[in-house]
């Protein structure tokens, strides 16, 4: 469990520090003003949609600035107003565990570590619900969760304080999204006879096979929910093909903390388009911060080979 722990702690440093890449990274989309100070010049430059940038440009944004950049290998990185960014780094993991202004749960050490990523949940081995979990922004969220591959049939109950909701076998509708051998990532179109969920209500769904799997969700409210979408949009509005929408609406699901819904998001882009190298990255990282420390050690290893 140590060596496993220190594998990822080693992996976050590299995630999280300043990878060299290949090429040029290249502006999708901008809003408001935005500085460039290259490497190779001391001239000050504006950023405009198509602009190339190099590992090491600087790029300053106005308080009412927003910017979306995409390295050559899939990365797409959704930089906010009012800071500097240096092209070249992961931008900033937002969504952490715990309250602001303290260290992200990688920056730990053993036990505390493993507490922080697993947050008071049981879970039996690498067994778990995905999505949706924490904050969702879809009112018919599809139902995700990881589970060994001899297991099942499974059953699914989705429910809220007002009582039961939705109960069934799953069998046709079943789709597996990822499998080694030892796991598989199941995933289940949400039920076209279940009502849709009202923006700012909480509910809980539960998968039975195997182990019992249980967790609770909290749809967004109409304002919160309207922001994000709104943002969404807008980024979107910059991209022309798939694989960079995919990128980018996973990539703001991601900054958004809506955790269970980017990894849906990340793999579904992963199995749609396997030579793409950002989603491992991207999995690797939220499958840490889920509890999912297997995943998250495979999800690396993939990103590498790519």
């Amino acid at each position: 469990m140590i060596r496993l722990l220190s594998g990822l702690l080693m992996l976050a440093v590299i995630l999280l520090s300043s990878p060299s890449f290949a090429g040029k990274a290249l502006v999708l989309w901008k809003e408001g003003h935005i500085s460039l100070y290259r490497t190779t010049s001391t001239v000050k430059e504006e950023v405009s949609v198509g602009t190339a940038l190099q590992g090491g440009d600087r790029l300053q944004l106005s308080p009412a600035a927003k910017v979306s950049i995409r390295y050559p290998d899939g990365r797409i990185d959704l930089v906010s107003s009012g800071r500097e960014y240096v092209v070249g780094k992961m931008g900033d993991l937002q969504a952490n565990r715990g309250m602001p202004g303290e260290e992200h749960p990688f920056h730990c050490q053993g036990k505390q570590l493993a507490e922080l990523l697993f947050s008071g949940e049981v879970l039996r081995g690498e067994e778990g619900a995905l999505s949706p979990r924490g904050n969702v922004l879809s009112m018919r969220p599809p139902f995700v969760w990881v589970s060994l591959t001899d297991q099942g049939p499974f059953y699914v109950t989705l429910g809220s304080k007002d009582g039961l909701l939705w109960k069934g076998k799953i069998e046709k509708q079943l789709k597996t999204l990822k499998s080694d051998g030892h796991y598989r990532i199941l995933v289940m179109d949400y039920p076209h006879e279940a009502p849709d969920l009202t923006k700012g209500k909480r509910y809980y769904w539960k998968v039975e096979g195997g182990a019992l799997l249980r967790t609770s969700f909290f749809v967004l409210g109409p304002r919160e929910a309207k922001g994000i979408e709104g943002e969404i949009a807008h980024y979107l509005s910059g991209c022309e093909d798939e694989v960079t929408r995919m990128n980018v609406r996973a990539s703001v699901l991601k900054e958004k903390g809506l955790f269970g819904e980017a990894v849906h998001a990340f793999l579904h882009l992963e199995s749609r388009y396997p030579q793409e190298s950002y989603p491992c990255q991207a999995l690797s990282v939220l499958f840490a911060e889920l509890g999912f420390l297997k995943l998250a050690q495979t999800e690396a290893t993939c990103g590498e080979g790519k």
